[in-house]
């Protein structure tokens, strides 16, 4: 997590912060921050004072703690360049200014709070390897994807290409719905929940290994850095082996138990 995040996420915090004169970087950041977005600052100053901040002012100190962040990831002498790259990929595929600026920080955020990982640490290299994947995505087309579909479902034995075919719709599906970005947690999850409702029971341990697989073959097309590469695998790995649908088959087993009472 960037210390930066890390700090103000006490919105008391931050509010005196906002309030008052900053005392380092850090401080003078969140104070730029908040001079952009005047709703947002106008929330977090009116936790001032208050033992329990509400939602909203919550809210709007991890939207301008991310936007503090993000500039100064982007002038930080490890991170400047990759971001950078990551930028230019971006812009030279059509995306505009606003749009780029809002996938680094993503990636910014998604280092913050995206696994679970030491908070006390900002991952510096995560980040540098989320910009690099960014830089490839940004030249990711359908014919791309239709390609790595091809290939992925081709290196498996015949009876068993339906099935990776499937696993990897469903992972591309839920990642790239909204245009070809970086694959997280979240993603793998909505994949894995796809897989089971719709799979037989004795085809999701199939089918997670394959998700494992598609992964790898991912990181092989240089969209997925290694160390992400490690947290998805494990992520799938661990739902495979605490049992893919049974959460789901328990949910519904207690609805028709309601419907009948």
């Amino acid at each position: 997590m960037h210390p930066l995040i890390a700090r103000f996420l006490d919105v008391q915090r931050a509010a005196t912060t906002l309030a008052g004169l900053p005392a380092d970087e850090l401080d003078r950041a969140l104070i730029a921050a908040a001079a952009k977005d005047p709703q947002a600052k106008a929330a977090v100053l009116a936790a001032n004072g208050k033992p329990q901040p509400g939602s909203a002012s919550q809210e709007a100190v991890i939207l301008l703690a991310t936007d503090a962040a993000t500039e100064l990831v982007l002038v930080d002498e490890h991170l400047a360049l990759p971001a950078k790259r990551a930028t230019e990929a971006l812009l030279r595929e059509g995306a505009s200014p606003t749009e780029a600026r809002a996938l680094i920080a993503t990636a910014v955020l998604e280092e913050a709070f995206g696994y679970a990982e030491d908070p006390a640490v900002f991952d510096r290299s995560f980040l540098a390897e989320s910009f690099g994947s960014l830089e490839v995505l940004a030249t990711v087309t359908e014919d791309t994807v239709d390609g790595w579909l091809d290939a992925f479902s081709k290196k498996g034995a015949p009876a068993e290409r339906p099935l990776r075919l499937g696993v990897a719709q469903a992972l591309l599906e839920a990642a790239f719905a909204d245009g070809p970005q970086p694959i997280t947690p979240e993603h793998a999850d909505d994949a894995l929940d796809t897989l089971a409702e719709t799979l037989a029971s004795n085809e999701l341990e199939r089918a997670a290994k394959a998700l494992v697989d598609f992964i790898t073959f991912l990181g092989e097309q240089k969209v997925i850095g290694s160390e992400r590469g490690r947290r998805l695998s494990a992520l799938v790995t661990q739902a495979a082996a605490a049992g893919l649908g049974e959460g789901d088959d328990e949910e519904a087993d207690d609805e028709d138990d309601d419907e009948t009472e």
